[in-house]
């Protein structure tokens, strides 16, 4: 197992950032975008609004627990509602340019950060529950490990405070995770850097087919028409 070029958990980080990159240059920049900003932005308007109104739901009923249920599954899917309306009104507006192939280019990197981000959130709850001792070896020893532990570190910090104080993260900046985040990636080995390079390769090769001259064409006059409107 160790003479293998890509430990099975690097395989299965490859494979992720792959299929997420996939579903973004089918889905394009924009709808994957604001679909995904539409579940964030509902998810943390929950937890930044469920302190402020619990009292108030808890002076009506009487059960506690089902009183802090209906409270935040309330606020989760009424901002999920005003959200994604506000998401369609948006993507809307973006379809009407015409700019099919540059948005898909734009999905395909929007897919590979989102899966970085993703394997950032399997790993930050995958280490609250389980203790370093009885981790096993197979994850430990993956080379992206550095990676993924950072970014959950990322995310971590997006949290209330008062949440973040029952995490085990660091307490570095946005701006050192980052620079932290390029020197792992310098620190892979060459066959884990190729397998990375490769997912890219492959999610190039899928907008190559679909962005042409007259996708070019069309982001110019955009362009143009935007600076033609300016004072």
């Amino acid at each position: 197992m160790e003479n293998m070029p890509i430990q099975g958990a690097d395989a299965v980080v490859l494979v992720i950032l792959l299929i997420s990159a996939i579903f973004g240059f089918i889905r394009g920049f924009v709808k994957e975008t604001l679909s995904v900003a539409g579940w964030i932005g509902a998810v943390f308007l929950s937890l930044y609004l469920f302190p402020l109104l619990q009292p108030f739901a808890r002076e009506f009923i009487l059960n506690l627990l089902i009183a802090d249920i209906l409270t935040g599954a309330v606020i989760f899917i009424l901002s999920l509602v005003i959200l994604s309306y506000i998401s369609h009104a948006i993507s809307e507006k973006v379809k009407a340019s015409s700019l099919g192939a540059l948005d898909r280019s734009l999905g395909i990197f929007f897919g590979i950060a989102r899966g970085v981000i993703l394997l950032g959130i399997l790993w930050l709850i995958f280490v609250q529950f389980i203790p370093e001792k009885d981790r096993p070896e197979w994850i430990l020893q993956a080379k992206t490990l550095p990676i993924i532990a950072k970014s959950g570190e990322f995310v971590a910090r997006l949290l209330p405070p008062d949440m973040q104080e029952n995490l085990n993260i660091s307490k570095e900046s946005d701006k050192d995770t980052m620079d932290r985040l390029k020197e792992k990636y310098d620190d892979l080995p060459e066959d884990v850097k190729d397998g990375l390079k490769n997912t890219m390769e492959d999610a190039k090769s899928l907008l190559d087919k679909g962005y042409d001259d007259q996708a070019r064409q069309q982001m110019e006059n955009l362009t143009k028409s935007t600076t033609q409107e300016k004072p």
